[in-house]
């Protein structure tokens, strides 16, 4: 037996872990083992299961996708050393159903999702199972798409009012759209600018097509046709 064989017989076994988010709290549960854990969605919780984790051989974490709860877990895992695949929540789900999990609950999610990890781990071609983290860059632009929807969503939600609003109300309605038209303006200036740096940066040249990739998948999102916007994205108003 060679002497790397003898160190990796002396490695625990890998384990597995799903993690079930929600708003406030998430559940996680290892492979193969009893009970599920809950813990808060915040600095603390994430702490908690880092620190629960921490003498683990860990092969894998699976998170499902959650709106974007899921995120700040995810980025705290990975800055820890910890390897993290966020999954789509519909493809969990189907997993769950093809392994007898059927009914739905927190803690039956988190199984299902661990057991999950264990099987993507397993797969031979690991291509695009584990998160890779993304760029500063990349991160505000996401938050900065996040906004824009929200922005977009109340936007829509004023113009459908002032169709059904008795006339003394029409000035305040219409206010309230100019100011969210702004923000929206404003919105698309600092995401254009940000693109042009990052862009113009050689050092993270070779980091931009996943950014533009991005982009690209982002909602209301076009090519832009206005001259002083050359090959950047813009969104419909």
């Amino acid at each position: 037996m060679t002497n790397a064989n003898v160190r990796e017989s002396r490695l625990p076994p890998l384990e597995f872990v799903g993690v079930d988010m929600a708003q406030q709290a998430f559940e996680w549960t290892l492979h193969g083992v009893r009970g599920t854990h809950s813990a808060r969605n915040d600095d603390s919780g994430f702490e908690a299961v880092r620190e629960a984790l921490k003498r683990r051989n860990v092969g894998l974490i699976v998170v499902e996708a959650t709106g974007g709860l899921e995120r700040a877990l995810a980025g705290y895992l990975l800055r820890h050393g910890l390897p993290v695949a966020v999954v789509n929540p519909r493809a969990a789900r189907e997993f769950a159903r093809s392994m007898g999990h059927l009914a739905k609950t927190d803690a039956i999610d988190a199984v299902a999702l661990a057991h999950l990890a264990q099987t993507l781990a397993a797969k031979a071609d690991q291509a695009g199972v584990r998160l890779t983290p993304p760029s500063a860059e990349v991160e505000l632009l996401q938050a900065m798409v996040a906004r824009r929807v929200q922005l977009l969503g109340m936007r829509t939600a004023e113009k459908n009012r002032l169709g059904g609003a008795v006339r003394v109300l029409h000035k305040s309605i219409e206010a309230v759209i100019k100011t969210l038209d702004k923000e929206i303006a404003k919105l698309d200036r600092s995401s254009i600018s940000l693109s042009r740096r990052s862009a113009s940066t050689p050092s993270r040249v070779l980091a931009w097509p996943r950014a533009q990739r991005f982009w690209r998948s982002c909602p209301s999102w076009e090519p832009s046709v206005e001259p002083a916007r050359p090959s950047w994205p813009a969104w419909r108003h």
